[in-house]
């Protein structure tokens, strides 16, 4: 009996093993040229594009850390602002309204959040596509007004269909997403889905707008973009919810509906600020950019949404579904749901997407799409820094969230005991530590266009996450606790995953360029040896000599 489960097990292993194919192919060497010493021209090798040219760009400069991190604490800060609008609609439907209001808040702002994160890949292909102009200042303006006009149109035509699909399908979205008749929250739910469909263009509009300014490397305008709307949220909120449930603002009937429309009203405005930044900054496309002939300009947009939206829906069905099966558990369940998915959310997006987004801006600087074998040495370089710093941004946050979520923090959402025994911090914590470098990671593999194995990773993790799930919910064993715990296991299988991926596409990448890169590391060194000896000695001098003539040595 051993032995044949010992079989079975083997062969799950190979399946799982066969399912995950390795990216990229190794590429042949001969034989005669592994050994030798090659003679380098460093600004060839780094060129992103075909080298030889005369009007050849010279390569970026590779950030350093300090670079890194002061592009990510911006988009961390954004995110924290994008996260407080969330938290504020929980606090004050939490603090104004009914128990039952707050159960509904859960299927309400998933529903609402998932389904435009479903469709965030024109956030994603908007930013690679407008980071690889060269020159969007001056020589190729036109390449850059034509794609950002291309991506504002296709921003329009998907929040008018995804605020379509929230009017007419929000009932049966609440009920999917854990929202029960028996408890009353699916018709808050509804009305709260439906008042949050107004504001469906100007979400997605904005977030191509703040693609635009990451891709020439500005982070503090989005901010405060963010900052403004965030503040528009919190006195709506403020104003509306108590008023909401008095009975005295027309059409809003509780606190739940109030909360939505100030956060719709927020995202207008905010929406009006980025425009206005664009055209201040002069990045706004200008007229001749708006003749709109054909949609030829739209399918660069549509090769992102397939591999995008499958890894996107894969996401959001294990988030979903761990959602679902919590606020089955009962009301009480619902609220305590709702409140950790609001920390979720805000430590995890905190600590991984700042340096996330960082990756897809600096690393297609030296990469070459066309070329997916040749990693240059800067490349390498900017690799290893982004994830060095976001391992220890996301320790640092992790570190930060447990020394400020304690019970007087989460009493300012709810402060009904019988909630607040649910709630557990811990799986919230390990998320937090592990998702920065995994979240880093995924965006190196967007860069790299390895969109087969995210894909197929992301179904095998989910799938062993949802089997957990089920696994408990079976056996009786179901809690919010248990859950989230499985969502840990979610995000340590999709970091090993993400991590064999961009070390295997790294290190089968042509062998001269390892060699260019521990040449380059050599020559630095050296260099550096020769320019700090002392005058008298004139070592300077004669060490370059001795290198210039070595190297016409045959």
């Amino acid at each position: 009996m051993t032995g044949r489960r010992a079989a079975c097990a083997a062969l799950a292993y190979a399946a799982c093993a066969s399912a995950l194919v390795f990216p990229t192919r190794r590429v042949a060497t001969p034989r005669s040229t592994r050994n030798r010493r090659p003679s380098i021209d460093w600004d060839t090798i780094d060129a992103p594009a075909t080298a030889g040219a005369e009007d050849e760009p010279e390569p970026a400069e590779v950030p350093s850390r300090r670079g890194i991190v002061a592009f990510a604490a911006p988009v961390a800060a954004l995110n924290l602002a994008n996260f407080a609008m969330g938290s504020v609609d929980t606090a004050a439907v939490g603090t104004f309204g009914t128990t039952t209001q707050l159960a509904a808040l859960a299927p309400g702002t998933m529903g609402m959040e998932y389904s435009c994160y479903s469709l965030s890949f024109l956030t994603t292909a908007s930013l690679n596509l407008l980071s690889t102009i060269t020159d969007p200042e001056e020589e190729d303006r036109d390449e850059w007004d034509a794609t950002l006009a291309d991506a504002l149109r296709v921003a329009v035509v998907v929040g008018l269909v995804h605020g379509t699909l929230l009017l007419t399908c929000a009932a049966p979205l609440a009920s999917l997403l854990g929202a029960s008749r028996e408890y009353g929250t699916v018709a808050a739910a509804a009305r709260y889905l439906k008042l949050r469909a107004a504001s469906a263009v100007a979400f997605h509009l904005s977030a191509v707008c703040g693609a635009a300014h990451f891709a020439r490397k500005d982070s503090k305008t989005p901010l405060f973009t963010i900052l403004v709307a965030g503040i528009a949220n919190i006195v709506g909120d403020a104003v509306l919810c108590p008023l909401a449930e008095a009975g005295r603002v027309p059409y809003v009937a509780d606190a739940i509906s109030a909360a939505a429309v100030a956060t719709v009203g927020a995202q207008f405005l905010g929406l009006g600020f980025t425009l206005a930044a664009l055209k201040r900054t002069d990045r706004f496309p200008r007229r001749k950019a708006w003749r709109w002939k054909t949609f030829k300009g739209w399918r660069k947009f549509v090769a992102y949404a397939g591999p995008l939206s499958q890894l996107l829906w894969c996401r959001i069905a294990i988030y979903a579904y761990v959602g679902r099966c919590a606020s089955l558990l009962g009301a009480v369940a619902g609220a305590a749901q709702q409140i950790m998915s609001t920390l979720f959310w805000g430590s995890t997006t905190l600590s991984a997407e700042p340096f996330c987004v960082a990756a897809e801006t600096f690393l297609p600087d030296h990469y070459d799409p066309e070329q997916p074998d040749v990693i240059a040495p800067r490349f390498r370089q900017t690799l290893r820094r982004v994830v060095d710093s976001s391992v220890l941004w996301g320790l640092s946050i992790t570190a930060l969230t447990a020394a400020t979520t304690g019970a007087a923090t989460l009493s300012l959402f709810t402060r009904q005991p019988e909630v607040l025994k649910q709630i557990s911090m811990r799986p919230i914590l390990v998320v937090s530590s592990l998702i920065a470098p995994m979240l880093t990671a995924e965006g190196v593999l967007v860069v790299l266009g390895e969109y087969g194995w995210l894909v197929r990773s992301m179904a095998t993790a989910a799938l062993c996450s949802a089997a957990v799930v089920t696994g408990l919910q079976r056996a009786g064993r179901g809690s919010i606790a248990s859950y989230w715990w499985a969502t840990c296991a979610f995000t340590v299988l999709r970091l090993c995953f993400n991590l064999v991926g961009v070390a295997t596409h790294v290190r089968r990448a042509r062998v001269r360029n390892v060699e260019s890169y521990l040449e380059e590391k050599r020559e630095a060194a050296i260099e550096r040896k020769l320019t700090s000896a002392p005058r008298w000695l004139d070592l300077h001098r004669a060490g370059l000599d001795l290198f210039a003539n070595h190297e016409r040595i045959p």
